[in-house]
């Protein structure tokens, strides 16, 4: 199904058709590979619910079925910033300022050397608090909530 779509997506002769119809013309395309696979699963679980059911029929409900997907995964991917056919890449994230511990009462905490440090992350491990610093690293016996309480209100990473 991917590859159909991505087939029909990429296709210079569907680019001016709205990314919905070129996911349905792909969707199409892989129903007719599609239905063997569909049938064939419903013959091993659902072996007399296609008893009735022909090739249009069958065709009909796998291009529904891929379309819908695809669908939902062309918007999924579109609100990430990206087309549906192409893989997520390595952007780097916007820099946020790291949080002073100048005037945070989590600095009393913090052994003298790393007073100074701005914190980058502060992970738990167990019982304790990571508290790391651009100075080092250091583990507080606390609650994530106290340790969070004691950066009083500072906005940071």
């Amino acid at each position: 199904m991917e590859f159909c779509i991505t087939a029909a997506i990429e296709s210079r002769w569907l680019r001016a058709l709205p990314s919905l119809f070129q996911v349905a013309i792909g969707s199409a395309i892989d129903s007719v590979p599609g239905k063997p696979f569909v049938v064939t699963l419903n013959k091993v679980f659902r072996p007399d619910h296609l008893i009735d059911a022909g090739f249009p029929v069958i065709s009909l409900q796998v291009t529904i079925m891929a379309t819908l997907i695809a669908d939902l995964a062309h918007l999924v991917a579109s609100r990430g910033g990206m087309s549906a056919s192409e893989e997520p890449s390595e952007t780097p994230l916007k820099e946020v300022p790291p949080i002073a511990l100048q005037t945070a009462r989590l600095a009393q905490r913090l052994p003298t050397r790393l007073r100074e440090g701005q914190i980058i992350p502060m992970p738990m491990q167990d019982h304790y608090v990571n508290v790391t610093t651009t100075l080092g690293s250091e583990m507080i016996l606390m609650h994530m909530a106290d340790a969070i309480d004691l950066l009083d209100g500072i906005v940071g990473v």
